[in-house]
């Protein structure tokens, strides 16, 4: 299996043809952001159970991610993030709007399926929560040691507030993606959008095939060696997590212009990756969030370390004193964590 083979699981398609050199693009499309409850406290129940708990926590995620993935694709949803128990997916070609809503309405029906399972500490029952935006997103591609995607903008911030203004079991789409869809699919005001109602019928449109280009760029240093992990594998272990959090993109995006913020994102990511390189703390992954985000740091997975407080409390301390072009604050928490590599077997993550 060449390099390229190992890391097309980790990359979304987006990337794949991703322009070279180019570090912002703005694109017409549909988001849809799905948010899972009840793997966090599965996942605790199950830990008592051992190694055997770890591979029954696995096995719920990826039936449950394997079962959602596949669902979207066949709409040509391509799955841009993994935000721990949430899905950001994206949709752009003809009749992006129809499939992006056709797919939300396709995986709630898939839930409620294959997220009732059985495991040793009982019955799980997973329910989801889902928001859906169409409109002209932003796309910046920055960093050194790896190139890392990251979405934000004001349609990036609709897509979150919308799914926010959900509750469990519901999609709520936003006034844009309402003024598109057949009065029949439009149920209550809800918050800042409408329920979906119905199963909205579009047509299956499959993701294009990976390009075959270097992906090894967009895969942080830290997790290359965990890509491909063991099928299966999985543990709960003590670890240390940071949340650099950033905001006040949308001013900026709008005061500055998409290559200034390009250039601020930058920035802010060489500190980080630097600060991860020196203190040997891994930079997992960014995340989107209303009006900015956040960038993940680990300290003792996927790598076993020692003095991962300490570690960690130098890598973010050297974050803040080198002062980032976006200002950022910063939570850190140690704890057991469970850690794994799931997904579908065309797109992962750990």
């Amino acid at each position: 299996m060449t390099n390229d083979a190992k890391y097309e699981p980790y990359i979304p398609r987006l990337l794949h043809a991703w322009p070279e050199a180019k570090r912002h693009q703005s694109l017409p499309g549909t988001m849809v952001f799905v948010d899972i409850s009840g793997f966090t406290a599965m996942s605790e129940r199950l830990a008592r159970f051992g190694k055997l708990g770890a591979e029954e926590v696995v096995g719920v995620l990826n039936n449950t991610f394997s079962a959602l993935i596949i669902t979207a694709g066949t709409y040509g949803g391509d799955l841009l993030k993994f935000g721990g128990d949430a899905l950001l997916l994206w949709f752009s070609g003809d009749d992006h709007l129809l499939r992006g809503a056709a797919a939300a309405a396709a995986m709630r029906n898939e839930l409620r399926v294959v997220g009732k399972q059985s495991t040793a500490a009982g019955r799980v029952a997973l329910k989801m929560t889902v928001g859906v935006h169409t409109g002209d997103f932003d796309f910046f591609v920055v960093g050194e040691s790896h190139e890392e995607l990251i979405i934000a903008g004001p349609a990036a911030t609709q897509t979150v507030a919308t799914e926010e203004s959900a509750v469990a079991g519901q999609v709520l789409v936003s006034p844009a993606v309402a003024a598109g869809l057949p009065a029949r699919h439009l149920g209550d005001e809800k918050g800042i959008g409408r329920l979906l109602r119905g199963n909205p019928v579009a047509d299956k449109v499959m993701l294009p095939d990976a390009s075959g280009r270097n992906l090894e760029q967009h895969v942080p240093v830290g997790l290359r060696a965990a890509a491909g992990g063991e099928a299966g594998a999985g543990e709960h272990r003590p670890s240390t997590i940071a949340f650099v959090k950033y905001t006040g993109i949308d001013a900026l995006l709008r005061d500055e212009g998409p290559e200034r913020l390009a250039e601020r994102f930058d920035g802010l990511i060489q500190i980080a990756q630097a600060a991860c390189d020196q203190y040997e703390v891994t930079f997992l992954a960014t995340d989107v969030d209303k009006d900015g985000g956040k960038i993940i740091l680990t300290a003792g997975v996927p790598t076993a370390s020692d003095a991962d407080d300490e570690r960690m409390l130098l890598a973010v301390r050297h974050i803040v004193e080198s002062d980032p072009p976006i200002k950022v604050k910063i939570g850190v928490n140690r704890g057991r964590i469970f850690a794994a590599d799931v997904g579908a077997t065309f797109r992962r993550t750990y």
